[in-house]
């Protein structure tokens, strides 16, 4: 592996830390190398495990959320998976997850970069417990709904973490 993994505290997630959930933000060496990525999200998750956090979700965008699945699947201590606008390339081993993992999944209909049915073969694929959410009006970074895909990944994952 070249590169150095840098992981730090996302400043959009402070809303999640004063409710009591930590954040860890992973960016990827390479952010078009899927293997690269899901090995990045893997050394994030270990540092937490290292930290002691024993309940652990991943949310993933886009390219982002075939990393997050991944890394999920090759992990049993991931307890829930998000995903945003997802690719559907790489995201087949959501059905890997661990029995009792949950997944959401949420896109916009409008979008025009991926196309909903990405997200919705992947939740296809998931196991329960598991939520598809498509919002209307709504495109790939999902702008148009900001304020409740932020208060529905927040209750998703208070709900699920713990």
């Amino acid at each position: 592996m070249q590169g150095t993994v840098r992981v730090s505290m996302e400043d959009g997630m402070r809303t999640a830390e004063i409710r009591g959930i930590g954040a860890l933000r992973v960016r990827y060496r390479s952010a078009t190398n899927l293997t690269e990525a899901v090995l990045d999200t893997a050394a994030g998750v270990e540092f937490l495990k290292a930290e002691g956090v024993t309940s652990i979700g991943l949310v993933g965008h886009s390219f982002g959320g075939a990393v997050v699945i991944q890394a999920a699947a090759n992990d049993d201590a991931v307890d829930t998976v998000v995903t945003l606008a997802t690719q559907s390339l790489g995201a087949a081993p959501v059905s890997r997850l661990k029995p009792e993992a949950s997944v959401l999944v949420i896109h916009g209909k409008e979008d025009g970069i991926l196309p909903p049915s990405s997200s919705v073969s992947t939740y296809q694929r998931a196991h329960e417990p598991k939520a598809l959410i498509l919002y209307e009006g709504a495109g790939h970074m999902l702008d148009e709904v900001a304020g409740t895909v932020s208060r529905d990944v927040m209750e998703w994952l208070l709900g699920r973490l713990g």
